[in-house]
């Protein structure tokens, strides 16, 4: 009888495991998860620099392009991080502004260079980075970071 209990137990756990219900996500996981993220803002802060110093119109306007681009796939990375519990509320603020952000710049791109247009989604940008800080903020405090301590 208890060889069959322990059959039992053992084919439960490892079914549990399998199925990846052993405690939920952890902090190690969702961290990579982060860095992650952080490498395709990145890319879109690299792309940025290009675009702010860049003079010719067609140049600049591909480097926005890149910008969105890797605004897109971090807010997509974002997306799809399962936090712990403790990281939940901040972890949706995040990937919500993420997403507006990525928006935001995908505008950008259309306005092609229009001052006037580019100029009115400067101003839509600020609440936007506010939640993000005020996301960065949350999952400070609560212990999580997006960079190795190598780094």
């Amino acid at each position: 009888m208890y060889r069959r209990i322990a059959l039992i137990v053992t084919v439960l756990l490892a079914v549990l495991l399998a199925a990846g219900c052993g405690g939920g996500p952890n902090k190690d996981d969702y961290e990579a998860g982060l860095r992650g993220v952080q490498a395709h803002l990145d890319d879109a802060k690299k792309a940025s620099d290009k675009a702010s110093g860049e003079l010719d119109a067609d140049k600049r306007n591909a480097a926005i392009r890149d910008q969105d681009a890797a605004l897109k796939a971090a807010a997509a990375a974002a997306d799809k991080l399962d936090p712990p519990e403790d990281a939940e509320k901040a972890n949706a603020k995040f990937v919500k502004a993420l997403g507006a952000y990525a928006d935001l710049f995908g505008k950008l791109v259309e306005a092609n260079g229009d001052s006037e247009q580019e100029a009115a989604l400067v101003g839509e940008a600020g609440p936007i980075v506010d939640d993000l800080q005020e996301a960065n903020t949350a999952l400070a405090k609560a212990g999580y970071k997006a960079t190795s301590d190598k780094e």
